[in-house]
């Protein structure tokens, strides 16, 4: 369980690892979780940061979502645990109690900003945030981890605006080392792609 936001006093920062690492759905889920009077906390550039394995995590295809294809979620696993790469994002505290409600199926959890290393900082923001003993990082953490299904499938345009995020942010090393560190690939896969014989018209980077 979080612990209340009333009782802490610095910056609130969320680190992402799945399709919120495309620009444009972290920016579509931030203006869907904040209220117009947070919307200027909103605006600092995301960070590209690791995960280090040290903080026990491992990322794989285990989150059911509620519209029925399976997502990629944090799993606790001290044994096998992975660095896990994202990106960090600032939020204020009514966005962040947002977030809470929205993302159904999910648990925020605290992560330690000493396992955190900066990849990419366009603006540097975040690399002070790190270093602020006051500021908060959170993550969210299935609340029940599930393989995929038949019913409930990996889907391509899922996978797609994942490895776009990676794609944008850090090239083909980033995505590569997001597959790489991503478990539980499923022969249970859904190619959901409109036009995916002609993938040029939807996905502009279906080469990468």
């Amino acid at each position: 369980m979080a612990p209340p936001l009333e009782l802490r006093t610095g910056a609130h920062w969320i680190f992402g690892y799945g399709s919120i690492i495309s620009e444009r759905s972290l920016q579509a889920t931030l203006q869907g979780a904040a209220d117009s009077g947070q919307a200027g906390q909103e605006q600092s550039s995301a960070a590209v940061v690791e995960m280090a394995a040290s903080a026990g995590w491992v990322r794989e295809w285990c989150f059911r979502a509620p519209s029925g294809f399976t997502a990629v979620g944090l799993r606790a696993d001290s044994a096998s645990a992975m660095p896990v790469n994202g990106i960090i994002f600032r939020v204020g505290s009514d966005a962040l109690s947002r977030f809470d409600a929205r993302e159904v199926g999910y648990e925020r959890v605290e992560v330690s900003a000493a396992a955190l290393r900066v990849l990419v900082d366009p603006d540097g923001v975040a690399t002070d945030a790190l270093q602020d003993t006051g500021n908060c990082f959170w993550t969210y953490v299935p609340r029940e981890c599930h393989s995929a299904t038949e019913e409930c499938p990996i889907c391509q345009t899922y996978l797609d605006v994942c490895l776009a995020g990676c794609l944008e942010r850090g090239g083909r090393e980033l995505a590569s080392e997001w597959v790489r560190t991503t478990s539980e690939w499923s022969h249970f896969w859904l190619n959901d792609a409109p036009m995916s014989r002609r993938p040029w018209l939807h996905r502009p980077r279906y080469a990468e």
